[in-house]
């Protein structure tokens, strides 16, 4: 049995998720991806927001489940577009139909690289790593991982977020569209019976 850890970017998989219609259980998704075998650490990364008490509530009960936590602060950007020499707001128009036009708002994560970071600063840990992202900017620490390290990369993803360059970087790729029903969370009926 290989040493496991896993490494959940939640931000990008709570996004397809969403998209689907669906809330993903944590947990039941660490045990479908490791096959229901035990591993040595399971990293959740995700932006938070420190007025969102549910989310704190959320973060708090995998804590209780042995998560590693580690989040940060959701900053976000208003979509509005400066000139970069006089830093006033200017206001675009098309030049076809007159509609104005923004950017829309950006929040900024600033979870990849932390991610990045804890898959290099914990390689000592583990054999295999399970990547849940379908974000391409891993594919660095991928490679580094795999060639320099001779470390097993798993990538967990859904479909559309995937990017194509993961299927030649990793050792193996888990499609969570094809496991819905094994990772989606299961809402307890309320009241007795």
């Amino acid at each position: 049995m290989s040493k496991t850890s896993i490494f959940i970017d939640w931000s990008n998989i709570f996004v397809y998720a969403k998209n689907l219609g669906i809330k993903i259980d944590p947990l039941r998704l660490c045990n479908l991806v490791s096959n229901n075998e035990p591993v040595i650490q399971r990293h959740y990364f995700s932006a938070q927001d420190p007025d969102n008490v549910g989310q704190q509530r959320f973060h708090d009960g995998l804590k209780q489940r042995g998560f590693l936590m580690h989040t940060h602060e959701l900053v976000e950007r208003p979509g509005k577009i400066y000139c970069p020499n006089c830093r006033i707001e200017v206001n675009y128009t098309c030049t076809k139909c007159d509609t104005p036009v923004t950017l829309p708002p950006h929040k900024s994560k600033r979870i990849d690289v932390l991610i990045a970071l804890k898959l290099l600063q914990t390689s000592h840990l583990y054999e295999e790593a399970i990547l849940i992202s379908g974000d391409q900017d891993f594919i660095p620490i991928i490679d580094h991982l795999r060639q320099e390290e001779g470390k097993k990369v798993i990538i967990a993803s859904f479909r559309e977020p995937l990017s194509y360059e993961y299927r030649a970087s990793c050792d193996e790729l888990i499609i969570l569209d094809d496991h819905i029903e094994e990772i989606k969370q299961i809402v307890e009926p309320r009241g007795g019976l």
